[in-house]
């Protein structure tokens, strides 16, 4: 299992900011080579007035992560109320280009 925190400039957000990722470790007998595996990624989005490290606070990431042999992305939204049209840009454009540039994750 691995927790990863990472910290980027977006421009979609122009600003820096932060997101986690978890990745499950290889199953029984599977590859250890994580290039050849493709996990599926849940992108876990913060609600209104919290951020990306409530998740990690109120459910246990890893669990899910390791358990569904699955990829969790957790971005950090801000507190910014006028920043949700690029926050959405963000999530939906940047933020996926980045974790596969970085994780080989799509």
């Amino acid at each position: 299992m691995g927790l990863f925190q990472c910290h980027i400039f977006s421009k979609e957000l122009d600003r820096n900011t932060s997101f986690y990722v978890a990745l499950p470790e290889p199953g029984e007998g599977e590859a250890k080579d994580r290039v050849e595996r493709n996990y599926q990624v849940l992108y876990l989005l913060p609600g209104v007035q919290c951020d990306h490290t409530k998740w990690m606070r109120r459910i246990p990431i890893e669990w899910i992560a390791q358990g569904c042999q699955m990829a969790v992305v957790l971005p950090d939204a801000g507190s910014e109320v006028e920043e949700q049209e690029e926050f959405s840009r963000y999530v939906k454009k940047e933020l996926p280009q980045i974790v596969r540039m970085y994780f080989g994750l799509d």
